[in-house]
């Protein structure tokens, strides 16, 4: 709820007042059923607290599941990214940007809106992205497996210092 009324003060663009008035009435209805759910549970009543635990993981399974495969289909390749280099005319500022994403192995579809949008970058970008795979052992040498994205560029020694690199860990050595 707080979040709905931040948008619609800065997005809706609407006063302050309809803002409170927004948080009051669905702050009460909401306060009144928790109130009355939660009074149930010493009795046993469960259900409805359980329903709206589910109803929350569902929608965002949901969410989460519709994101990845936004991901996996609008995927941005490097070849449109280097090709932009020239024009965007991007700042590099001092220190890494640190960049999660689901995908292993190309770079996620919201980095074209940072790439054409924001004026200034990290000098050093590192897409993060978690993978839970059955292993016993990671050998030290494999604990981060960093690897730059694109051919460095020798002409401008740009490259546009993004790499990418999962954290891996495992049991250590037996």
């Amino acid at each position: 709820m707080l979040l709905m009324a931040l948008v619609i003060v800065f997005v809706w663009q609407y006063s302050c007042l309809v803002a409170a008035l927004f948080l009051v009435v669905f702050g009460v209805v909401g306060a009144v059923y928790l109130l009355v759910a939660l009074m149930k549970v010493p009795q046993g009543g469960r259900l409805p607290l359980s329903l709206v635990f589910i109803t929350i993981m569902y929608v965002w399974h949901y969410g989460m599941r519709q994101k990845h495969l936004f991901d996996m289909q609008n995927k941005v390749s490097l070849k449109w990214i280097h090709a932009l280099g020239p024009s965007l005319s991007i700042v590099r500022v001092p220190g890494i940007g640190l960049i999660y994403t689901e995908l292993t192995t190309s770079v996620p579809a919201i980095f074209s809106h940072f790439v054409t949008n924001l004026p200034a970058f990290h000098q050093v970008l590192v897409f993060i992205y978690v993978k839970a795979v059955p292993m016993t052992h990671v050998h030290d040498e494999e604990h981060h497996l960093v690897r730059r994205i694109g051919q460095r560029d020798w002409v401008t020694d740009a490259a546009y210092r993004c790499y990418r690199g999962p954290p891996t860990y495992g049991e250590g050595p037996r």
